[in-house]
C-alpha cells in the first residue's frame, strides 16, 4: 500500500514525458491518429491525399496517396515522377528508412512538403490554384 504513491507519481512522470495530453497546433490535426488523411490537395481527376505520423514531433513523417478519378495510382518505381494538374508529383517508395521520411506520392519539389504545423488550419482540401507554381531548374 505504501507503493501506491509512488506508482501514481511513476504513472504521472511518464504521461508528462511522453507529452499525453499535450495539444498539437491547429484546428484540423488536433485529436488526429496516426496515418488520418489530413489534408487533401485537388485538380480536376487528380486527389493528393497527405497523412501524418507522430504529429509535431521530430519524427513526424508523412505519406502521400495519389488519386486518379478516385482510383489510386500506384507508384512502382522509387523516384519516378509524373506531372499532374497539381505539378510534378514524385514517387518516394513505400519503405520508411527513419520515422520522419516522406513515402508514396507527394511533391516532387520538397519545398511544397510541408510539416504539419504549416499547413493550412481551416479546411483539409486545397485547390490546386492555391499551390505555389513549380519554378523550373536550370
Amino acid at each position: 500500500m505504501r507503493q501506491l504513491p509512488l506508482m501514481l507519481l511513476l504513472v504521472l512522470f511518464v504521461c508528462i514525458f511522453n507529452g499525453y495530453g499535450a495539444e498539437t497546433e491547429g484546428e484540423d490535426i488536433e485529436g488526429a491518429w496516426m496515418g488520418d488523411v489530413l489534408f487533401v490537395y485537388h485538380a480536376g481527376e487528380w486527389q493528393l491525399e497527405i497523412s501524418y505520423l507522430a504529429i509535431g514531433t521530430r519524427s513526424e513523417g508523412q505519406q502521400g496517396t495519389l488519386l486518379k478519378d478516385g482510383k489510386p495510382v500506384i507508384g512502382e518505381t522509387v523516384g519516378a515522377s509524373l506531372l499532374t494538374p497539381l505539378g510534378r508529383l514524385k514517387y518516394y517508395g513505400d519503405k520508411r528508412q527513419n520515422p520522419w521520411d516522406v513515402i508514396g506520392w507527394h511533391f516532387a519539389d520538397r519545398r511544397k512538403i510541408l510539416p504539419s504545423k504549416d499547413m493550412p488550419r481551416r479546411s483539409s482540401s486545397v485547390p490546386a490554384e492555391e499551390i505555389k507554381p513549380e519554378v523550373e531548374e536550370k
